[in-house]
């Protein structure tokens, strides 16, 4: 059985999606699917053609096709798209979504006709009145549609009612970290903020809760694993809240270190301002046995239950979150607890297996559909 599985990013570019596809590609390669995947170059100057993992890796230039708008990148594009799909004669498409690049696969499902998975991995933009968007044609269009948070599904179905009766909750999973989680140590008290520095983040308000705390616990620390546009505020931030001293700005970290980051953390905290459709930092620190602090959006609280696995508190509310920073700090035996259930609930319900085992039966019952589907049209014929 053959799949197409369509991403904007692949490696080496790192993020939730990334992350688990590198893990549940090869596992399910491994179950007898055939995989090639298909990916954009971005901004980076990368070869058209790699085999990453034992997977054979396409990538076109579908960024600078629609940024440009130029009719020859597009046509070229859409030509590579077409040819890639009637060579391969994959049995299911897998379109990782929202993502502007699948413009071009619709434009292209002419040359090979195969049913179309649409996996939503984050939050969808918002909807414009009376314009029906590339959101709205694609899940109308897809033969299933599957989201990574209950959360996400809501809104998708919101979007395009229709959709209710073929679309389903597929939270992703991880392959738990190799190492034993350490005891948590809370001298000095060390926070863990993980991800790509923008806005929509909140990083900012994990400082401005951080310098509110600093006559409380003057030995307190922040680690920022990450990089990205908004480094240059948040170090002037920091500079300005005079904890400059105290806060490390970590740049990019490989994978296997935010373990031992995380290991080395209190806490982690996850302080999202917008729709994180899933939150996989948050998952990552209840795996390696920390209470996480996360906000009420998206689907961060169903990682995260608020009192018992960690803390929620609402968005944009600095006050709230250094709040719960000091609630754990001054009840240790309490976050320990919430840790390691935590641990526990992450154990339980979003393992790669799973992930795997949920993915694979949902392929084989779209797959078997579609040979049904062609084998009533043959006889009719």
């Amino acid at each position: 059985m053959r799949i197409l599985f369509w991403v904007e990013l692949f490696w080496p570019h790192v993020g939730g999606i990334q992350v688990v596809a590198n893990q549940a590609i090869p596992l399910l390669h491994q179950r007898g699917y055939e995989f090639i995947v298909v990916t954009s170059h971005a901004d980076h100057d990368l070869p058209d053609r790699v085999v990453t993992n034992g997977i054979p890796v396409y990538r076109f230039h579908f960024w600078q096709a629609l940024q440009e708008r130029s009719l020859h990148l597009l046509a070229q594009a859409q030509t590579g798209v077409a040819r890639l799909k009637e060579t391969f004669k994959p049995d299911l498409i897998e379109v990782t979504f929202p993502d502007p690049t699948v413009f071009f696969h619709w434009q292209t499902t002419r040359a090979y006709h195969a049913p179309s998975l649409v996996s939503i991995r984050l939050g969808l933009p918002q909807a414009l009145p009376g314009n029906d968007s590339l959101v709205e044609k694609t899940l109308r269009s897809a033969q299933w549609v599957t989201a990574n948070s209950k959360a996400i599904l809501r809104q998708a179905r919101l979007r395009v009612p229709e959709i209710a009766g073929r679309s389903t909750l597929l939270y992703p999973g991880l392959e738990p970290p190799a190492r034993t989680p350490d005891r948590i140590s809370f001298d000095p008290p060390t926070l863990l903020c993980i991800g790509r520095l923008t806005p929509q983040k909140g990083f900012d308000l994990a400082l401005s809760a951080l310098g509110s705390l600093h006559e409380r616990y003057p030995n307190m620390r922040l680690m920022l694993a990450g990089d990205g546009p908004a480094r240059t505020d948040l170090e002037l931030q920091a500079k300005k809240l005079e904890i400059s001293s105290r806060v490390d700005f970590l740049g990019w970290v490989d994978r296997s270190r935010l373990f031992d980051l995380l290991n080395a953390s209190t806490m982690a905290i996850v302080p999202s301002r917008w729709d994180e459709a899933f939150g996989l930092t948050a998952l990552e620190g209840s795996f390696m046995c920390r209470p996480v602090i996360v906000t009420r959006s998206g689907g961060l609280p169903e990682i995260i239950v608020d009192g018992e696995t960690g803390l929620v508190v609402e968005r944009e509310d600095v006050k709230g979150l250094a709040e719960a920073i000091t609630f754990l700090i001054e009840h240790p035996e309490l976050a320990m607890r919430m840790a390691e259930a935590g641990r526990l609930r992450a154990n339980a319900l979003f393992t790669l297996e799973r992930y795997v085992n949920e993915s694979d039966a949902l392929y084989r019952k779209l797959i078997a559909r579609e040979t049904a589907a062609q084998d009533a049209r043959h006889a009719k014929a």
